[in-house]
């Protein structure tokens, strides 16, 4: 992997900087019955898991910003869904995206299963969870549907609430369209969020360039 350094005089130095593919993935569910990996005791629900783990091993522990996306059949991106993270093992940005893989893996189940079949298979799987809790994150992990890579910046954290202007300057910019809360940003646009931007995009425009990979999205 690649890393890179940007330097600024400002509040965010982003350390490093890259974009995964979920290809892998993808390419595992068309040799499972996909909704399988529903059941993460299920054969297929371990290997999603690994290949999952796999994926998020090539991520910094570190804070940072990621921002889930696809490319369209034209290598056309589109933002999906923008999130940030804390540091150390637990809430990390490696974390948070392995975390958000294997909990919220309905969104690329649905590439191979309609709604209603996701949600017959994980009452299924998790009655009692299914009952309490799930069935209302259902709808929003749907929402990251379509999501073929993640890009991802790291960055050395010292004002929350710079850090919580720029969250709000990425969300307006770049409007992904699963981002349900939003606040006002500052009026002016930090030069922090045209950083990350920049990174976001290098990043993007490169694995475009590479893309060998057809995603053939529903």
């Amino acid at each position: 992997m690649k890393v890179d350094y940007i330097e600024n005089k400002n509040d965010i130095v982003i350390q490093k900087s890259g974009i995964i593919s979920l290809a892998k993935l993808y390419k595992m569910l068309e040799l499972e019955t996909a909704s399988d990996c529903i059941d993460v005791k299920s054969n297929a629900g371990i290997l999603y898991r690994k290949i999952s783990k796999e994926i998020a091993d090539t991520i910094p522990t570190q804070r940072g910003f990621y921002l889930w996306g696809n490319f369209n059949e034209k290598k056309f991106w589109t933002n999906i869904y923008l999130g940030k993270s804390g540091e150390g093992k637990i809430t990390s940005l490696k974390q948070r995206i392995l975390e958000e893989l294997r909990d919220e893996r309905a969104f690329i189940v649905k590439h191979f299963h309609t709604e209603d079949e996701i949600k017959a298979k994980s009452s299924l799987a998790f009655p009692i969870m299914w009952e309490k809790q799930y069935h209302k994150e259902l709808p929003r992990n749907l929402k990251k549907y379509g999501t073929t890579h993640i890009v991802w910046a790291t960055f050395e954290m010292t004002d929350n609430k710079i850090i919580e202007e720029v969250e709000n300057d990425l969300i307006e910019s770049i409007n992904p369209i699963s981002n349900i809360r939003r606040t006002t940003p500052p009026t002016h646009l930090n030069e922090e969020t045209i950083n990350i931007l920049k990174e976001f995009r290098r990043n993007i425009h490169q694995e475009r360039q590479d893309l060998n990979f057809k995603f053939n999205m529903i």
